[in-house]
């Protein structure tokens, strides 16, 4: 059971409510976020809780009663920016929400018993978002009870390719690639053809243009046509270059192409469900 001030208590049940929530968020590169649903800036322990507009977390006692989670919504603008999402630098970003009175805010948040209810430490999850507005997942710590640890046996490589476990050194067969015409925003042709899906699926880094530094999957590759998944963040232009090496499609012919056949991370020769069924029907 939560013992809490009895000051705070005393908001928890006033007839006039005084609560609002604070939300930080560290993100990957050390950065911290820091945004409240109230509609004035509010700082506690020297940091700065910005009224963020639309900013709207779910019901929050909804969700802390079962072992999910719980989403917040809003504009995307100067504290929470679509090119930082993209950039990967909220994925699985530390997350503290509190429960404050706002009218009799804590200096710190060490304090015992708290005058405010620390009421969720977890990571972000999933994110959606747009051009405007976003949508984040917020993971509990208990959530992490229902991820599955350690390996299960499959066919393909567990392996990324080219890191340690791998050990493929990709460096030589890396790829300077220029748009030279914009198909659509997110499909270029290079001007130079190139085997049909051996970049398919790779990841290009973008080094120069207005998303220089960036990343994009391709997600299809047949002559000079480059497809990505998504759309990068700023319009691409004639140009823009990336480089990208080619992909590995994770089954032992790969592998032996690759001449690394023996540091292949799966299993194989495991028989798969059709031969199961076949030796039902023999039987």
């Amino acid at each position: 059971m939560k013992i809490f001030e009895s000051s705070y208590v005393g908001a928890i049940y006033g007839q006039v409510q005084s609560l609002c929530h604070l939300f930080r968020i560290q993100r990957q590169d050390g950065g911290i976020v820091a945004l409240t649903d109230f509609d004035q800036d509010l700082t506690v322990d020297g940091l700065t809780f910005s009224a963020a507009e639309g900013f709207t977390p779910s019901n929050t006692d909804q969700a802390l009663g079962s072992p999910g989670t719980l989403t917040v919504e809003g504009f995307l603008k100067t504290q929470l920016t679509f090119e930082d999402l993209i950039k990967g630098l909220y994925d699985q970003a530390q997350v503290d929400i509190y429960r404050v009175d706002w009218q009799a805010l804590p200096a710190t948040f060490d304090l015992s018993p708290p005058p405010f209810d620390h009421i969720l430490s977890g990571t972000l999850g999933n994110r959606r978002y747009g051009d405007q507005s976003y949508s984040l997942e917020l993971l509990s710590l208990s959530d992490r009870l229902k991820t599955a640890q350690g390996w299960s046996t499959q066919k393909g490589c567990r392996n990324q390719f080219g890191d340690s476990n791998c050990g493929v050194d990709t460096t030589p067969f890396q790829l300077a690639v220029t748009a030279t015409v914009v198909v659509s925003p997110s499909k270029i042709d290079a001007g130079v053809a190139y085997e049909n899906n051996r970049y398919s699926g790779s990841i290009a880094t973008w080094t120069t243009g207005a998303n220089a530094g960036l990343s994009s999957r391709v997600v299809s590759q047949v002559d000079a046509i480059f497809e990505f998944l998504r759309t990068p963040p700023s319009p691409i232009q004639p140009g823009d270059s990336f480089t990208i090496f080619p992909n590995c499609f994770k089954n032992q012919t790969d592998c032996t192409k690759w001449g690394n056949l023996p540091r292949y991370n799966g299993e194989g020769t495991i028989p798969g469900k059709e031969s199961y069924a076949n030796q039902e029907r023999e039987g």
